[in-house]
């Protein structure tokens, strides 16, 4: 049985690789190749308040800062498509390139974009409040500080997501090829859905949280929460803090717990190909506990 159990995770694993091999030659020739060398539109742009916003772009990098007044930043190439317009305090962005359906991949003119030259900076009035954002972003960034939302939703096909110091009632990220980096940062409930690339969690407080990753690492370090549900079927888990109730279940990799209240938590552990260890004591492949 366990012989089998290799063979099959083994051949899962070799078809992950294949895929997002495929996957991330196809879409990283954004980054890498061929760009365009049409000028780049710099300009700002002052909007009525808003109290959410919703973007949707084929390339980007996204931030929200302080400023004097509900504006924003624009850079990026002059042939593609930037559009922004407050709706009922919403604030609509939108991004668009011309979609090779060769290759899936946003391009103009036969070149590709160049992400570096494809900025938007939201810009909101000391203490003013967004409750709401839904971000989507097909190539780029999504770097958020200092915020404090009801609802951040976040879907990164190929990029990084980056939270410092933001607080939300509801946490919803998604990301294809990319790594998501918290600090910092308290959420109600989180949940974090990753096909290949890293999360890591650092001095953090979360209610209920839920992350699955199909290939790469789960970490958190110095991270509270009540209770959690961790799946990877290739990469390490590693848990550093206090917790009620934690449940992982892990194909291809090791497990890692580390906690002050071990006694009084519940486990359920699981490991098909590596070790489960918990305060540096290992355990059998099939662990639980209260």
């Amino acid at each position: 049985m366990k012989t089998f159990k290799t063979i099959y995770l083994t051949v899962m694993i070799l078809t992950t690789i294949c895929v997002v091999g495929l996957f991330g030659t196809r879409r990283f020739m954004i980054f890498k190749g061929w760009f365009s060398d049409a000028d780049i539109v710099k300009e700002s742009v002052q909007v009525e308040p808003f109290k959410e916003i919703i973007l949707d772009a084929d390339v980007a990098d996204f931030t929200i800062v302080e400023g004097e007044e509900y504006r924003v930043d624009y850079e990026y190439p002059s042939n593609i498509a930037v559009k922004g317009k407050v709706e009922n305090e919403v604030l609509n962005l939108s991004v668009i390139g011309k979609k090779n359906t060769g290759y899936g991949l946003f391009e103009v003119d036969g070149k590709g974009i160049n992400t570096v030259d494809t900025k938007l900076t939201v810009v909101v009035p000391k203490g003013s409040e967004v409750k709401v954002a839904d971000l989507t972003i097909r190539a780029g960034q999504i770097r958020l500080s200092d915020r404090d939302f009801d609802t951040l939703k976040a879907d990164c096909a190929a990029g990084n997501l980056d939270l410092k110091k933001v607080k939300a009632d509801k946490l919803e990220v998604k990301a294809d090829a990319g790594n998501v980096e918290i600090d910092d940062s308290t959420f109600e409930d989180a949940k974090f859905t990753l096909a290949t690339g890293a999360l890591n969690v650092e001095d953090s407080v979360i209610g209920n949280l839920e992350a699955q990753n199909n290939m790469g690492t789960l970490t958190l370090y110095k991270t509270n929460f009540t209770k959690g549900t961790l799946e990877s079927n290739l990469g390490k888990v590693d848990v550093d803090g206090e917790f009620e109730e934690l449940k992982i279940v892990s194909n291809l990799g090791g497990i890692n717990v580390d906690s002050e209240n071990i006694e009084n938590a519940k486990l359920d552990l699981s490991v098909d190909l590596g070790d489960i260890i918990v305060n540096g004591e290992k355990k059998t492949p099939a662990y639980t506990q209260n």
